[in-house]
């Protein structure tokens, strides 16, 4: 950051009455990217629980499917930096809802795969 100047201006206050978790926010943020909170139920193969609570945190909503799979219910900005943590993870995770999300991240792995 170049050229700081301090202000003599009021900084803008979270409403007292407004309850926010800086923990929760940061949770949803991939990196410093943002876009629309989202609500997102994953399914992931089992070896992936630690990065799912690493990401999300240890009080994550998390329920057997089968004794390889689990399904996870979390909010998260939608964004290319989401679908792009996802993308690491291959075939051991996907979108199960909502159906508009699944289709977005299929439309952004089509665009990649167009290019090879």
């Amino acid at each position: 950051m170049t050229n700081i100047e301090v202000l003599d201006e009021p900084a803008d206050r979270i409403p007292s009455t407004t309850r926010f978790d800086m923990a929760e926010y940061c949770q949803r943020k991939f990196s410093m990217f943002g876009g629309e909170d989202t609500r997102v139920q994953l399914e992931f193969d089992k070896s992936l629980m630690n990065p799912i609570i690493d990401r999300f945190g240890k009080d994550v909503r998390v329920e057997k499917v089968n004794d390889d799979t689990a399904r996870v219910y979390v909010a998260i900005a939608k964004s290319t930096v989401f679908f792009g943590w996802l993308t690491q993870f291959g075939d051991q995770i996907k979108i199960v809802s909502p159906d508009s999300l699944a289709k977005e991240y299929k439309e952004f792995l089509k665009k990649i795969a167009k290019q090879y």
